[in-house]
């Protein structure tokens, strides 16, 4: 409450509320896979060390085509598509 007893939130320190902390411990984070791409002997490759992950492909990062059988590292065969976009799913 304000000194005219107006309210305001709690960290709306712009008009005239409190500023607010919070202490506590993170929570473990889930392990994040990573990929990476680069050109081998002109040809582009997709490589990730993390087992147990499944590849996936878009083209429009709306639907994702699981690749059960690509394994690292992956060579993408673009084909007619101008863009493919990819990604590892635990």
């Amino acid at each position: 409450m304000k000194a005219d007893g107006s309210a305001v939130l709690l960290n709306d320190t712009a008009n005239g509320g409190l500023n607010a902390y919070r202490v506590g411990v993170a929570p473990n984070r889930p392990t994040t896979s990573f990929a990476a791409a680069r050109v081998s002997a002109g040809q582009l490759e997709i490589s990730w060390t993390e087992p147990g992950v499944v590849l996936q492909e878009s083209t429009n990062l709306v639907s994702w085509t699981d690749l059960p059988t690509a394994t690292s590292p992956h060579p993408p065969t673009i084909g007619t598509r101008s863009a493919a976009c990819y990604r590892l799913k635990k």
